[in-house]
């Protein structure tokens, strides 16, 4: 009976020391945590966990620390381990979402749905459950909609962060946290600031520089946008201006955008402040349309119906800026709508978690943005699919369709650091179609037939012969297009076909 008691004593002894040491490094982490520092908060957490101790809270913080730093595999199973501790019933249903989309992301679809499920049966009237309710077949729809295009991991990616991307005359501009020696706390890297790449003859951008020293500061710096003129450029920064560095009441540094203007010498200079910024929400990601005249972008200001909605604002004749006005319910969420580009034609490309996707912020367009906001028609989503869109974050699309160039960036599998750019590109496809001419009723190969090849639209696009075998065919024809075949021969009724040709470098036949 003594030794037993003796070894019970040992046992309590050395228990409490550890749990003293442990609620030292959870205090540590709760500081950490209400200070946004979310990768030290995890690291923290995690050891504690895999030394044996857990509790309702430690899991909460946890897992959303490792959700709100991308770390969704991780988070998946964390947030698994919180509902097994606590049961479905007695957390808050945005661990519901959170959930969903961490497993979303780790391509568990069928789990993901089934928590998506039970997030829209507890909040009926959530943009986010409402667009899972009424589209789930969102996957088959995302793969009908993918596209062949050739996408490559760019050279000038680094390990730590790079995205953002614009162009500038023969310049590539982006934001990268490569160099510094001040770290941001919430993802333990450098902070970010804008860098340039100069195209070569080869297409590809080398020759990384940081932009502009006056744009720049040791604070973030991302996402410009140029007028069309390009002596105008909007970008983003934290509230620091005029070497003053500013919080709101919550200790949050908020992001705002700058104006810079071109000076005599060519330079980035006079950087001044948007009069919609303010130090109790973010103003974030501009983008500007072709014709000079609307600036788009992100921000949580008060009207926002999420974390993070889109707005646009005019920009007026003298080059100051109107009023912001929300762009709605039909594209905005209760979480993040961000990264706004419209293209030259007017098609507005953002990046959502709140929508449908494939897992993370996905790229999402509305065809014919302007166009339908003007004349107050509806305003239709759409996924832009693969290979843009993966299980992971993608967002910063940008297009020119003068070049034909594309890029985006993703912290998808397989890249070099956290966020890489991509570009993309159409992969070129061309069909050849051919084809014989039958008497309907004897099945005789009909010679010296002729036949016609029409576009959609009706254009005639050329006309062949066919030879002493009834045979024709033509050649270049784009994949995935709809076309109509017509033959004709004297002492013959006329016959036509509808097809289309096929995805990919497969031939057509008939």
């Amino acid at each position: 009976m003594k030794m037993k008691i003796h070894i019970l004593t040992i046992f309590l002894s050395l228990s409490a020391v550890l749990s003293y040491s442990q609620k030292a490094d959870y205090q540590k982490a709760n500081k950490a945590y209400d200070n946004f520092s979310y990768a030290k908060t995890s690291d923290i957490l995690l050891e504690v966990a895999n030394n044996g101790y857990t509790s309702v809270s430690l899991l909460q913080k946890l897992s959303n620390s490792l959700y709100f730093n991308n770390e969704m595999k991780e988070a998946a199973k964390w947030y698994g381990k919180l509902f097994e501790e606590v049961g479905e019933t007695a957390l808050d249903s945005e661990y519901y979402f959170r959930y969903a989309q961490a497993l979303k992301a780790t391509e568990s679809y069928e789990e993901s749905d089934a928590w998506m499920q039970k997030f829209y049966e507890a909040n009926k009237d959530d943009l986010r459950g409402k667009a899972f309710a009424s589209k789930k077949d969102y996957l088959e729809s995302i793969l009908s909609l993918s596209r062949d295009l050739q996408v490559v991991n760019l050279d000038l990616n680094t390990e730590k962060s790079d995205f953002g991307t614009n162009q500038y005359k023969d310049e590539l501009i982006f934001a990268s946290s490569r160099l510094g020696d001040k770290i941001y706390q919430w993802n333990k890297q450098p902070y970010l600031d804008l860098y340039k790449a100069t195209k070569q003859a080869d297409g590809s951008y080398k020759n990384v520089v940081a932009f502009n020293e006056d744009i720049n500061t040791k604070y973030h710096e991302s996402t410009a946008a140029f007028t069309p003129d390009d002596e105008v450029m909007y970008f983003t920064r934290n509230n620091y201006y005029k070497k003053r560095y500013k919080k709101d009441d919550e200790g949050v540094n908020r992001l705002k955008i700058f104006k810079a203007t071109k000076n005599i010498n060519g330079d980035w200079s006079n950087v001044e402040s948007v009069h919609f910024n303010s130090s109790d929400y973010s103003v974030a990601h501009p983008a500007i349309n072709v014709r000079g005249t609307k600036m788009y972008f992100a921000s949580d200001m008060p009207g926002t119906i999420g974390q993070s909605d889109l707005y646009e604002v005019d920009i007026l004749e003298d080059g100051t800026l109107g009023d912001p006005e929300n762009l709605g319910a039909s594209i905005n969420t209760e979480v993040q709508e961000t990264f706004p580009f419209i293209n030259e034609i007017g098609d507005l490309y953002f990046s959502s978690n709140g929508l449908s996707g494939l897992g993370g912020l996905d790229v999402y367009v509305v065809r014919d943005f302007e166009n339908k906001r003007e004349s107050n028609q509806p305003l239709i989503v759409e996924n832009v699919g693969k290979p843009i869109n993966s299980s992971k974050d993608d967002f910063g699309y940008y297009e020119n369709l003068g070049t034909k160039e594309g890029f985006f960036t993703s912290n998808r599998e397989g890249g070099k650091g956290d966020d890489d750019i991509y570009s993309f590109k159409a992969i070129e496809c061309e069909q050849i179609v051919t084809g014989t001419v039958l008497d309907k009723n004897t099945q005789e190969l009909l010679a010296e037939a002729t036949v016609t090849l029409y576009s959609k639209a009706g254009d005639k696009i050329e006309t062949v012969i066919a030879d002493q075998a009834g045979a024709y065919s033509f050649s270049k024809l784009t994949c995935n297009e709809p076309f109509l075949i017509r033959a004709e021969k004297t002492d013959y009724i006329g016959d036509e076909k509808n097809f289309v040709t096929l995805m990919g470098d497969r031939g057509y036949g008939n």
